[in-house]
């Protein structure tokens, strides 16, 4: 059991399990068993300090725009448009259905407050992975997106995922000088994944961290949606 103050100090980290964009079906593992539609975690305790940085590498392309009308994790209008039809002027050929590989490469960013900006992520990446072609409504698991959001398209960049991933290991590096984390987890989206760098994806996501981080420190993670 874990006592009331305890629980409401506790920080969550992690994301859903991916299944490298097929969206098909995953699984999550504890000891011998295995189960789908369920949810697998991890209490870590005892005296440490928890550090946390978040990075996407994605850059902003086109104007800004507003989302119109969005309900329960569906955008429906994007500036009053359809918002199949916005998401799909940004998408080479105008393809006629959604899949892995233009999930992996556009997204939706939307704008985070002034105060809470840094220059190198400006946005909250928001991955599209449901689409009601019919309707013109795109799915954010999560939701997240509300009418009245203010958001622009986004195209994640190879080199600049690298490069934003190192600087967010560099600023946990900086506040602990001269120190080395006890053990490193790392979550990254499946869209930076295979999808993306093909079997060269660790050499991409994970290295840049561990240069700065150190090649030594123990590390796990997995890809998420």
């Amino acid at each position: 059991a874990i006592d009331d103050d305890l629980e409401q100090r506790l920080p969550v980290v992690g994301g859903t399990a991916g299944d490298a964009m097929t969206l098909t079906a995953t699984w999550q593992y504890r000891d011998d068993e295995a189960a789908t539609d369920s949810v697998a975690a991890v209490l870590v305790r005892g005296r440490a300090q928890l550090e946390m940085e978040v990075s996407h590498g994605c850059l902003p392309i086109g104007l800004e725009r507003r989302v119109t009308r969005a309900e329960g994790g569906w955008v429906h209008e994007i500036d009053g448009q359809p918002a199949w039809s916005v998401f799909r002027e940004y998408l080479e050929g105008a393809p006629e259905l959604l899949n892995a590989e233009v999930s992996s490469h556009i997204a939706i960013g939307e704008a985070l407050p002034p105060d809470a900006t840094r220059d190198d992520e400006a946005y909250i990446i928001h991955t599209p992975l449901g689409l009601d072609a019919a309707a013109g409504a795109l799915f954010f698991p999560g939701g997240g997106l509300a009418t009245g959001a203010s958001i622009r398209m986004t195209r994640r960049d190879p080199d600049r995922i690298g490069e934003s991933a190192r600087r967010a290991a560099s600023r946990i590096a900086g506040r602990h000088p001269g120190r080395a984390p006890a053990f490193v987890l790392q979550f990254d989206c499946a869209g930076r994944g295979r999808q993306l760098f093909g079997h060269d994806a660790a050499r991409h996501i994970v290295r840049p961290l561990r240069e700065a981080l150190g090649m030594q420190v123990p590390w796990i993670g997995f890809h998420t949606i």
